[in-house]
């Protein structure tokens, strides 16, 4: 039986993504191409698990196979703010990648502090916190739509035989993972699958035009009325600037002007409809007052 261990895994600064194969018919385009999927999937793993700067160096064809090295860059600063140790990243991506092969596949078998994926006669074990890591990213649908171009362009090309994420020193006698081409289009299936897990979001929509139904200058904790989206809002403005501006007499208001924002919407998930709903709006920059009627 083959036992790998990522348990053992420790501070790679650097890993391998190797491609086995025949690679005489293969365009050096769609090689970019795998490696732009594979870096949009890992840049994003790393922010959702606070780890998110890397290098790319293509090495290039061995006999056999394709390497490319993805390099750790450490940040002193990134490092006061948080403990997630750098191997975390690597050994998520491969509890991800196994996540999608279960049932059928792989069998999970969970225990105390660790669990252990296996199928036939190979043996995967994790650190119990790295696969609650990989079960609980925020937005999963952002790692799953660049990892299931990946595995459909692997699929693409019938002289990709195998792809594994490897140590760059090789200290260790097996691959951190090893997906046969014959996982390709399940692993590609399932990761487009992958949604949005959170209840509530925030996002930010830049240079909006909101129209001022109600403004209020005298006290920037009181909330203005806007028609935003076809729909009068209540929301605070919190750009210092433009009170600034304000009191500077920068802006002349009247009748019917719009100001060009950058808007905060906060969001809550009606999960009977599926649908996000808009709880909350703030003004987080102001641009321009519009006169109305120009």
């Amino acid at each position: 039986m083959t036992v790998i261990d990522l348990r053992k895994v420790r501070d790679p600064d650097e890993f391998v993504l190797r491609l086995s194969g025949d690679f005489h018919s293969v365009e050096a385009s769609d090689i970019s191409r795998l490696i732009a999927s594979f870096a949009d999937a890992y840049r994003e793993l790393g922010k959702q698990v606070q780890w998110d700067d890397f290098e790319v160096h293509v090495v290039g064809f061995e006999a056999g196979s394709f390497k490319t090295v993805f390099r750790r860059i450490d940040s002193e600063i990134r490092s006061l703010f948080t403990d997630v140790p750098r191997q975390v990243v690597v050994t998520v991506l491969a509890a991800l990648l196994l996540n999608f092969l279960r049932d059928p596949g792989f069998e999970l078998t969970e225990f105390q502090d660790h669990v252990v994926f296996q199928r036939g006669d190979e043996q995967y074990i994790f650190d119990r916190a790295d696969f609650e890591a990989a079960e609980s990213l925020e937005q999963p649908e952002k790692v799953g739509k660049p990892l299931a171009r990946f595995f459909r362009r692997l699929f693409d090309m019938p002289d990709v035989i195998g792809l594994s994420v490897e140590d760059r020193n090789e200290n260790l006698p097996y691959p951190y993972i090893y997906v046969p081409r014959v996982d390709f289009a399940r692993v590609a299936e399932q990761a487009e699958l992958e949604e949005d897990r959170r209840e509530e979001r925030v996002i930010r929509e830049e240079r909006i035009p909101i129209q001022i139904v109600k403004a209020v200058f005298n006290d920037p904790t009181r909330k203005w009325d806007f028609i935003i989206a076809g729909r009068k809002e209540s929301c605070r403005i919190t750009d210092k600037d433009f009170y600034r501006d304000t009191l500077a007499r920068k802006y002349v208001f009247g009748r019917g002007d719009v100001l060009l924002v950058d808007l905060v919407v906060f969001q809550r998930l009606d999960a009977e409809h599926g649908v996000w709903m808009n709880e909350a709006f703030e003004v987080e920059k102001v641009h321009e007052l519009v006169p109305g009627g120009s």
